[in-house]
Parts: structure tokens; sequence; C-alpha cells
């Protein structure tokens, strides 16, 4: 499925798909592009989307920042930004899965070093333990 200049709002949008593809589209999704085998993403950007691309092969390039990225399971993560890259090495090969962005790369953490706080409306962020 390609879907081109869309803006999708949901919940855990994509999961437990394979080939998907969106083209120039925006995207707000709490926990979206999960389990998704084959997802491809050129000129996308991602609001409020956080804990994106959990067990999911990915060529993806977003043109802004994501919220986070939590335990891809192998491909590309292209972004001006990631605020918090969980990679579990218990869970997943790190190796498998390459992340480019424009500044400095975020140092990955595991999820028992985090904790996911629940904002307004549909902003979700990730905190540091401790």
């Amino acid at each position: 499925m390609v879907i081109y200049d869309s803006f999708i709002v949901g919940e855990y949008f994509g999961w437990n798909s394979k080939n998907i593809t969106l083209i120039n589209c925006t995207v707000e999704s709490l926990q979206g592009f999960c389990y998704i085998e084959n997802l491809v993403m050129k000129n996308c950007k991602l609001v409020n989307t956080a804990l994106a691309f959990e067990y999911s092969t990915v060529d993806v390039e977003i043109t802004g920042k994501i919220d986070s990225v939590f335990n891809p399971k192998g491909g590309t993560i292209k972004a001006k930004e990631i605020g918090t890259l969980i990679m579990d090495g218990d869970n997943i090969n790190p190796d498998d899965t390459k992340i480019i962005v424009e500044g400095e790369a975020p140092k990955p953490v595991t999820l028992a070093e985090v904790e996911l706080i629940s904002g307004e409306g549909r902003e979700t962020e990730l905190r540091r333990r401790g």
C-alpha cells in the first residue's frame, strides 16, 4: 500500500502490517508504525509520535524530530533529531538498525531507564528514571 500527501491521526497506526509506503505525509500516532515488515517513509513528518517503529523493519526519512524510537528490528531511520532512542539488546540487535541524525545522535537507552509520562491531549513524553 502506498499513501501520498496525507495527514493521518490515530494511535497504533499500521500495527502488524506489511509493505506500507508513505510519501510526503504527516502522521500523529502514539506507538505508531510498530510490528511492520517493510515500512518505507519518504519526506514525512511525525507529530506527537512516541515509541515508534517497535519490532519493525524500516527505511524512513523524517523531515523533523521523532519524539522517541523504540526497538526497531532493522533498517535505516533518518531524521533531523530523535528525542529518545530505546534499544534493548535483549530483544533486538541494535547493529541491525542504522540511525542517521543531523546533529549528535542520541545515546541509546533501555526501556528500564525511562518512564512514560502522559500529557494533556495527545502529548506523551519519555523521561529518564532517577
